[in-house]
């Protein structure tokens, strides 16, 4: 019986060390968005209909940056010369991740950004995998949109989160 324990454990010790090592210490991030209004759809689709990721605000620290330093000014000029858009917010800030699933966020508002009518919280979380969200609501007028979206993301890849009248570019980099 004490070897089949033995050749259990053994086992058991081989899985855990092959497994892949999620980081304890997650550094901080540098999170940019531009977001947009869809001022030309006329697709008919109800941009109210996405439900909220009940998302919470938290308190992690957050450094806002620079407009020099932002790295998303093209992709902002050209929505603006296209014609049909309108930028709502372009900012960013870096933060520590919060806890993979925690679904906890900085709210727009600890952000500087005063956009009458919006609300909610940006999400970076750190698990196995960087993840990146928004959990906003905007009131524009008689309509209430809501943008709810977190997905998996890669650092220094551009994101486009879509909506039907809304749209979200953003930018995550490393601050390590």
């Amino acid at each position: 019986m004490n070897k089949r324990l033995a050749r259990i454990c053994c086992l058991a010790l081989a899985l855990a060390a092959s497994l892949p090592a999620i980081p304890q210490t997650a550094g901080r991030y540098t999170i940019e968005f531009v977001l947009f209004r869809n001022d030309t759809d006329r697709s008919g689709q109800d941009g109210s209909a996405t439900a909220s990721l009940r998302s919470a605000e938290t308190d992690l620290p957050v450094t806002l940056v620079p407009p020099v330093s932002r790295r998303l000014g093209t992709a902002a000029s050209k929505l603006r010369s296209t014609g049909g858009y309108r930028i709502l917010a372009h900012v960013a800030w870096s933060q520590p991740p919060a806890a993979w699933n925690s679904r906890r966020g900085v709210p727009v508002s600890a952000l500087g950004l005063n956009v009458p009518g919006l609300s909610g919280n940006v999400i970076l979380e750190r698990g196995q995998y960087l993840h990146l969200g928004f959990d906003l609501k905007y009131q524009d007028g008689e309509r209430s949109l809501q943008l709810a979206e977190v997905r998996r993301i890669k650092l220094e890849e551009a994101q486009y989160f879509d909506h039907p009248q809304l749209g979200i570019i953003a930018l995550v980099t490393s601050d390590n």
